[in-house]
């Protein structure tokens, strides 16, 4: 029976990977680990309706990302809840989703109480409409 693999002299022999680029997928790692917790400690969502424009921004100060929809597309919003089966566990979680004409789903990151006062602010704006 032959075992198929690779040896240690193709390894060494034909690769020749500098000290950078060994480093270079921590690194990559390492600043997605600090964007997630700097969005865990000081992060935040800021809603904004000017007139049919929704804003929809989540980011650290003002890094981040800023999502722009027509208020008149949504009729109404709800707590949705979201889950990922993996092999081993479940993780369950709850977003915001704003839905009509099209469906936005948004506040996965928000705590269980901010979520709600978002969602009841959101259906007394959507009431007035």
């Amino acid at each position: 029976m032959a075992a198929y693999g690779i040896s240690g002299k193709q390894i060494f022999g034909r690769f020749g990977f500098s000290p950078s680029e060994l480093a270079f997928p921590f690194l990559l790692g390492t600043g997605f680990l600090v964007a997630v917790c700097a969005m865990q400690v000081a992060g935040r969502i800021t809603v904004t309706r000017n007139g049919d424009r929704l804003s929809i921004f989540s980011g650290v100060g003002s890094i981040g990302w800023t999502w722009n929809y027509r208020w008149s597309e949504f009729s109404s919003v709800r707590e949705d809840y979201v889950g990922a089966e993996s092999a081993d566990e479940s993780q369950h979680g709850s977003v915001l989703a704003l839905e009509g004409k099209r469906r936005v789903r948004f506040g996965s990151k928000l705590s269980g109480p901010r979520r709600r006062y978002v969602l009841e602010v959101l259906r007394a704006m959507l009431n007035k409409h």
